[in-house]
């Protein structure tokens, strides 16, 4: 399945986000739910996107404790405990941890960016960890000086509302100010 309905979901939360205020996500995953229960045919066609993978999964497990049933019920239950599944692929309890143990340190899998893509940390050169960390110190220069603009702002406006004090053009003012 190509996502069609999910995008078409997507769409429809974005419309609405845009629209507002603020949100509270548990309130406004409800209303987005309710909106949509009253669009049977969205709903079955969603549903079936959505459950494709999942019975793909389950089939899968089926698959695999069938291949050992004829060891007895005893062992299949044995199986599902003793066996993990990566991706498409079982594995034995020992198998797993040999591989988990090989990439427990976060520093064999990190994914750094650093110019126009993302390297393997511990396969990065002095170039591309100098690139990687310009990069992350102008990310931060740019939170903190979002967060000291927010708090001059907050400064300013005391127990109201931003728009009760400044219209956008003002507060585009104040951070251009702010810039220099």
């Amino acid at each position: 399945m190509n996502g069609k309905y999910r995008k078409e979901v997507r769409d429809w939360i974005r419309e609405e986000i845009q629209e507002r205020d603020s949100v509270i996500l548990p309130e406004f995953t409800r209303e987005t739910i309710n909106h949509f229960m009253e669009n049977n045919g969205l709903l079955g066609d969603l549903l079936k996107e959505s459950l494709e993978p999942l019975v793909y999964q389950m089939a899968k497990e089926v698959l695999g404790e069938s291949r050992h049933a004829a060891q007895g019920q005893y062992r299949a239950r044995q199986f599902a405990y003793a066996n993990v599944q990566l991706g498409d692929e079982m594995v034995t309890r020992e198998e797993f941890e040999s591989r988990a143990k090989k990439f427990s340190n976060r520093f064999s899998r990190w994914m750094e960016h650093a110019g126009d893509r993302h390297y393997n940390f511990m396969k990065m050169n002095a170039t591309q960890l100098q690139a990687a960390a310009d990069e992350r110190r102008k990310r931060g220069t740019t939170e903190i000086f979002t967060a000291e603009f927010f708090e001059r702002i907050a400064g300013d406006i005391g127990v109201g509302f931003v728009e009760e004090v400044y219209s956008p053009e003002q507060v585009d003012e104040i951070w251009q100010e702010m810039q220099e």
